[in-house]
């Protein structure tokens, strides 16, 4: 596990490594080299969330993109497809799980 840490930290640029320093938590997990830790976090902070912004303006912002989303008039369904994906995992990332499952239950 600490060369998974190694290998997935020394990926990160300088500048997500400063941003990642930042977090609250992070001399504790980082001691640890807690690597489930380190994903999540890096996963929050390239989708653009970190602990210091507002949870309830992230899952807006988050939600709004994914409802509001529509494909191109040129863009092919693979690539609607991905972005589809994306703006997915960045609501379930921002804590959008409980209204996928809403969305997924009127759907039927």
């Amino acid at each position: 596990m600490v060369k998974v840490y190694g290998l997935v930290k020394g990926q990160c640029s300088h500048s997500l490594k400063a941003v990642l320093k930042r977090e609250n938590d992070y001399d504790d997990k980082d001691g640890a080299q807690d690597v489930l830790w380190l994903l999540k976090t890096l996963k929050s902070l390239t989708s653009g969330f970190d602990n210091r912004s507002n949870k309830r303006c992230n899952l807006f912002d988050a939600l709004l993109a994914f409802v509001t989303m529509r494909q191109g008039e040129r863009e092919s369904d693979n690539m609607y497809m991905r972005r589809f994906k994306v703006n997915l995992d960045t609501l379930l990332s921002a804590g959008g799980r409980n209204i996928y499952v809403v969305l997924i239950w009127l759907k039927r």
